[in-house]
């Protein structure tokens, strides 16, 4: 599923059920088997959160996420980029609950992890800084959020290229906020709606 988180909207179509990244050469262990007991549980725990998700009920989400999360590091270790992906979901269903703080942090736990990995799975890179660039944006760290979202676009562009779906999305948020931010009055009604809401929230 997609794993972007969008400026405009607060639904979210972002989670990641499974990983194909691989284990480095030298931890090979068979976990990264399709069919590995570990990579079973693991995906059915996050099938399992999905469901809650699709449900409506976020604090079910969490908790099974929380589990998911905790079974991918036990399996595959804390420097992993399963783990990252785990770490992922559950910062944006924190977002959702509206635990911005414990999703930030979350957020750049996984960060951390995809950097020191991050020639293995740059676009994983990408997205963390746009899903991480809404977050901030939320509690009114503008240029912070604004800096993660221009990161986010030129990562994506180098991985994915101008043209990809994805790099679409990031394009659209960067767009979106420094249209508002520099022209209010040409931004769209929907820019308006999602953009303006949050910045007069922030000077409120």
């Amino acid at each position: 599923m997609r794993n972007l988180r969008s400026l405009c909207g607060l639904s979210l179509a972002c989670l990641i059920v499974s990983a194909s990244s691989a284990l480095p050469v030298a931890a090979q262990t068979g976990l990264d088997e399709p069919h590995s007991p570990q990579l079973i549980e693991v995906h059915k725990l996050t099938e399992k959160a999905m469901r809650h998700y699709r449900s409506g009920d976020i604090e079910a989400a969490v908790g099974t996420f929380e589990i998911a999360s905790a079974k991918t590091r036990e399996h595959f270790g804390t420097d992993h980029l399963k783990f990252a992906k785990s770490l992922n979901n559950l910062a944006l269903v924190y977002d959702i609950s509206g635990n911005l703080e414990r999703s930030e942090e979350l957020y750049r736990q996984a960060l951390a992890i995809v950097r020191r990995k991050g020639a293995t799975d740059p676009k994983q890179l990408a997205d963390l800084h746009n899903n991480l660039a809404a977050v901030v944006l939320q509690q009114c760290r503008v240029a912070d959020a604004r800096a993660l979202y221009r990161r986010a676009l030129s990562l994506s562009e180098a991985t994915l290229g101008p043209h990809h779906a994805d790099t679409a999305v990031v394009r659209s948020n960067v767009e979106r906020l420094d249209r508002y931010l520099g022209a209010p009055s040409r931004a769209t009604a929907g820019e308006a709606a999602s953009v303006g809401q949050l910045l007069q929230r922030c000077v409120s």
